[in-house]
């Protein structure tokens, strides 16, 4: 029993220090704080719903890979004007290319082009989706996240106690 008002005896004359208090205030404010990140950043490992440039193409007269071009669709299957531009482009040259391979001279192709640039131009995509994420390495993330930040910061907040006020180290908060 001795023992036991011993040490509340000196718990109690911790309690009434200021910077024993405010180590124990500090540690809670990191702790909600280390723990906001690691919900934040955990947050970017839930499934998430992607356009795969790999399997995905615009066609023209063939079938181009998005990732062969610089043309970026939403996920609404639309291209912003720019993008509309730069791929309508990109079919006038991929035609250009197999005009000259089949030995059109650049007059002719031209000609050609100017009497039917909107037929060639036309494009449309052939979008494919694949999902980023789930939402077990969420969770993985977080109860991993949490508990990691828990057991440094409780670590520090213990070491830092022992070291200036001699508390005797435990794991309880």
């Amino acid at each position: 029993m001795k023992v036991v008002k011993e040490d509340s005896d000196s718990q109690n004359k911790l309690e009434g220090k200021f910077l024993y208090r405010l180590i124990k205030v500090l540690y809670f404010l990191a702790l909600i704080v280390v723990g906001s990140c690691v919900l934040f950043l955990g947050w970017g490992e839930r499934p998430i719903r992607s356009i795969n440039r790999e399997e995905s193409y615009l066609i023209c007269q063939n079938r181009y890979r998005l990732s062969e071009t610089n043309v970026y669709p939403d996920e609404a299957r639309v291209l912003s004007g720019h993008q509309n531009d730069e791929a309508r482009e990109l079919c006038i040259s991929l035609f250009r290319s197999k005009a000259l391979a089949t030995g059109a001279s650049n007059y002719e192709i031209d000609e050609f082009l100017r009497s039917r640039a909107s037929d060639i131009s036309k494009h449309s995509l052939d979008l494919q989706y694949e999902i980023k994420g789930s939402w077990g390495d969420a969770f993985r993330f977080w109860s991993i996240g949490l508990a990691l930040a828990y057991f440094t910061l409780t670590l520090i907040r213990k070491t830092l106690l022992y070291v200036v006020f001699g508390e005797k180290f435990s794991w309880e908060i």
